[in-house]
């Protein structure tokens, strides 16, 4: 037994320190690749926070399940283990102070593991700095900033407390279900007052989350309505919110009403409570959107009401939409074709993988240096490649993380994104790639949903152009003269994204950079003489 124990406690160790080592050299690792990009303060800042976040949801999910398991543990009275010494049977009681010790082993284990969760930390960020619009919806008042960055992150904070206590729920039911405190006797469900009590108080945590959901319900109706293509209209607005409205705040205090009829034994009256509102909330919802438009309206009074909220949706797309790159994506080029016209020292590929080793002395390949030995191990643990800790060694050898113009921008500027293909531009003895780029949300009120790349978005305006060198893999955020809100609130977390674009650009007007003249200026910014491209290269720029 004593050899078992020993056996699991160094597999334990090992997977804990593997566990450790890969975080460690994750961040020494991503620190070296930050530090080449020249986005050092930026790297730290989304670091940091998600750092921060995770402790915090690990934190959180091992304090709501080790009380939990608290209260199981006050349950019980012992628990006796049977020992068996030669042909004597005896049992033997484990301590409280175990049992206690246990359960919280057990709740930082599971609380380690929702710190593994995806989590939106440029969502956050945002949250945090406070984005307005300085203008908001005619129906709720919201301001518009609410709906791109608050409401996103309302909604990922309800769906991980709603994981936290759905496991919490689940181990305290399955450990009253494995003590005398649950059980079935002649057909019948016997609980303890102190279970009975434990699960009505989860109940009536369940049900809070419900009414949460049912008040973050009313925003996303303004933004997927229960119109044609999702559009918001006069059934949402006359009966849906207020629907909603309603069964959020009696939830709310039915929550309550449940606890305290749990705690006095009327056991029918609870579950009938919460069985009700699990049914009546989406029934009503179903019937009202499926029933109510034609209820005493003809088909031409049902058009005329409509009329002014899609005069409303109209107004609300178009300020959504903006000023988005209005480049189109030309046709693409052939890879063979496209690698003979690319000067053979570049770094930065169309078709270019996730990383690669180069070898640069003179130090101007923006990449993390494989000299020493304990480079090698940090890039080669994070990368999850053994070959990488003996690829190396010499004096130059560096990894290049990012070796396509999309993945290279995503480590630089990640909350942005491109919104038409990179564009090459050659020019004596080197090139260029230049992409469009654009900040997009998901959540818009009374915006017609704009589908783009596979993608379903409500709101998309310009970030300006990303200027990536294929020779040094370099990358350069030149933002428009006119940002939005969001791309200003960005500016002034990360300026260090944009600084050495600002200084590329010094003297040259921004307010060109808009999609109708980006061409042009980007050619007079390169100083360099506009060639037309070929006609059989349709998406190729030269100089």
């Amino acid at each position: 037994m004593t050899q078992r124990r020993s056996r699991w406690r160094w597999i334990l160790g090992l997977l804990v320190a593997l566990a450790v080592g890969r975080g460690i050299s994750g961040v020494v690792a991503g620190a070296a690749q930050a530090e080449a990009l020249g986005v050092r303060p930026s790297w730290r800042l989304f670091t940091a926070m998600d750092l921060f976040l995770r402790t915090l949801v690990a934190a959180v999910a091992a304090l709501v399940l080790f009380v939990n398991l608290l209260g199981v543990r006050h349950s019980i009275v012992s628990v006796v283990l049977p020992r068996q010494i030669g042909n004597l049977r005896i049992g033997e009681a484990i301590p409280m102070r175990l049992l206690t010790l246990g359960a919280a082993a057990v709740a930082v284990a599971i609380g380690a593991l929702f710190a593994l969760v995806d989590l939106d930390v440029q969502q956050v960020l945002l949250a945090l700095h406070g984005v307005r619009f300085g203008e908001s919806d005619p129906f709720l008042e919201r301001d518009i900033g609410w709906y791109l960055i608050g409401f996103p992150v309302e909604r990922a904070l309800w769906e991980t407390v709603v994981r936290i206590v759905m496991v919490a729920s689940l181990f305290t039911l399955v450990l009253y279900a494995a003590t005398p405190s649950l059980r079935v006797r002649e057909g019948r469900l016997m609980v303890t007052d102190w279970a009975r009590r434990h699960l009505g108080v989860l109940g009536g945590v369940a049900m809070l989350l419900l009414a949460w959901h049912w008040r973050l319900a009313r925003y996303e109706v303004l933004v997927t309505g229960s119109g044609a293509s999702e559009g918001f209209g006069a059934v949402d607005h006359r009966l849906v919110l207020p629907y909603l409205l309603t069964l959020s705040i009696v939830m709310a205090g039915a929550a309550g009403v449940f606890i305290v009829a749990v705690w006095q034994r009327a056991t029918r009256v609870a579950v009938g409570l919460l069985l009700s509102f699990l049914v009546i909330g989406p029934l009503g919802r179903l019937a009202i959107v499926t029933f109510a438009p034609s209820l005493g309206a003809t088909t031409r009074g049902i058009r005329d009401r409509e009329l002014a909220y899609v005069a409303t949706r109209a107004r609300f797309t178009a300020r959504a939409s903006g000023a988005v790159a209005a480049g189109t994506d030309r046709a693409p080029i052939a890879l063979d074709s496209l690698r003979r016209l690319i000067p053979p020292r570049a770094v930065i590929l169309p078709d270019g993988g996730r990383y690669r080793v180069v070898h640069d002395t003179t130090g101007q390949v923006a990449a993390a240096a494989l000299e020493t030995w304990g480079q090698r191990i940090s890039q080669a643990w994070a990368m999850q490649n053994p070959r990488l800790a003996m690829d190396g060694g010499a004096m130059g050898d560096r990894l290049l993380v990012g070796t396509n113009p999309w993945s290279r921008i995503a480590r630089v500027a990640p909350f942005l994104r491109p919104a038409t293909m990179p564009r090459l531009v050659i020019r004596e003895g080197g090139a260029l790639w230049v992409v469009d780029l654009e900040v997009a949300g998901e959540w818009y009120p009374l915006a017609t949903p704009l589908p783009h790349r596979g993608t379903v978005v409500r709101y998309r305006r310009s970030a300006g152009v990303a200027l990536v060198d294929a020779m040094t893999g370099v990358v350069r955020i030149l933002p428009p003269a006119d940002p939005d809100p969001v791309l200003r609130a960005w500016m002034a977390l990360v300026p260090d994204v944009f600084s050495a674009g600002a200084s590329l650009g010094r003297g040259i007007d921004r307010s060109a950079m808009d999609s109708t003249h980006g061409e042009s200026t980007l050619h007079s910014f390169l100083r360099l003489d506009y060639l037309s491209p070929p006609s059989h290269f349709p998406s190729l720029e030269t100089v």
